[in-house]
C-alpha cells in the first residue's frame, strides 16, 4: 500500500499487512536510474549484472537522451547494488550481443 497510500493510516488489519510491513522496513529492491557511457540502446527486460557476473536486477524502461547524447534507463536492482555511482553491466550475451557499462544514478534522471 505504500505506493497507493500511507500504510500507517490504515488502522484496520487486512490480509497481507504483515508482509507489506516487512517489505517497507527492509526493502530488497530499489528503483534507480542508469546512465550509460554510449548511445547504444538497451531494452526493458534486459538483465543487469554486477562485476561478479551476478544478476543484480532488470531494466524496467530505457531510452536515448538527446540532451546527454547517451542512453538512459530505469532498473529495479537489489539494494546491495543500488547505491549511486555503482558500476554495472546491462545486456544479454550470446551471438553478437554484448554488455553495456552503466553507472547507477539517482532519480529523476534530469535536472530541470
Amino acid at each position: 500500500l505504500g505506493f497507493t497510500g500511507p500504510l500507517a493510516k490504515k488502522a484496520e488489519d487486512f490480509v497481507g499487512r504483515a508482509p507489506l510491513e516487512r517489505t517497507l522496513a527492509a526493502p530488497r529492491r530499489a528503483l534507480v536510474g542508469l546512465a550509460f557511457e554510449a548511445a547504444e540502446a538497451v531494452a526493458p527486460g534486459d538483465p543487469v549484472f554486477a562485476a561478479e557476473q551476478v544478476q543484480a536486477g532488470v531494466v524496467t524502461s530505457a531510452c536515448f537522451s538527446p540532451r546527454t547524447g547517451t542512453a538512459l534507463a530505469m532498473a529495479r536492482l537489489a539494494v546491495d547494488y543500488a547505491e549511486a555511482g555503482c558500476i554495472l553491466e546491462v545486456g544479454r550475451l550470446g551471438g553478437d550481443l554484448k554488455r553495456l557499462r552503466a553507472t547507477v544514478t539517482a532519480l529523476p534522471l534530469y535536472r530541470p
